[in-house]
């Protein structure tokens, strides 16, 4: 036994309508890495485990898109064909009051996550295919109630059922929040000697 690392070989072509492209194809999963395709191909080596791979291109007014989830645990072959996606676009709030930074994951019921993130102005947009897809959302931020600042969790969790080849589609999601509490222990001391331990919440 080495000790060594495994990082089997992840390869594959992207077609569109049975001819190559080569765009930028992502990997989303224990590891987070681009790789350009060339003339259609590509290849690169992977942490094991699972991830999502895709790839997208644009041509004039249209986005189309290919993603497929793969176990990377032996050398895996993937095939990325491009079909049109929907631009699923919306915004994440609570109480009407947009919340920035929160991150949204897509996972096709069949397979594969596409990730998308609220801006400055709480709005997103994420490129998928048609499908029905389980819809989530968890993030920890600051918020005041009253002369008080406290750490909440905004979460969110739905459905979405994309429908094939729509160029747009809108999806909002209403967060809920609740107080994400942090417990802190220790040991308590008097003129040197220990007291009772102690949970601080805040």
């Amino acid at each position: 036994d080495c000790g060594c690392t495994n990082f089997p070989a992840a390869l594959g072509n992207v077609t569109f309508g049975g001819q190559p492209r080569s765009p930028v194809v992502a990997f989303d999963g224990p590891d987070v890495t681009t790789v350009n395709a060339t003339n259609g191909a590509f290849s690169t080596f992977l942490a094991t485990g699972t991830y999502t791979v895709s790839a997208n291109v644009t041509e004039g007014a249209k986005t189309y898109l290919a993603f497929e989830p793969v176990a990377a645990q032996t050398p895996t072959t993937v095939d990325l064909a491009l079909r049109l996606a929907t631009n699923v676009t919306g915004s994440a709030f609570f109480a009407g009051i947009p919340i920035t930074g929160v991150p949204i994951a897509f996972t096709l019921r069949g397979g594969g996550t596409v990730r998308a993130a609220t801006d400055s102005s709480g709005s997103y947009n994420a490129l998928l295919l048609g499908g029905t897809y389980d819809v989530s959302a968890d993030h920890v931020a600051t918020a005041t109630e009253g002369a008080a600042t406290r750490t909440v969790r905004y979460t969110f969790s739905g459905s979405l059922t994309v429908v094939h080849e729509t160029p747009i589609q809108a999806f909002n999601l209403a967060l809920s929040r609740s107080l994400a509490n942090t417990t802190v222990s220790g040991t308590v001391r008097y003129l040197g000697r220990d007291g009772k331990a102690t949970p601080i919440e805040d």
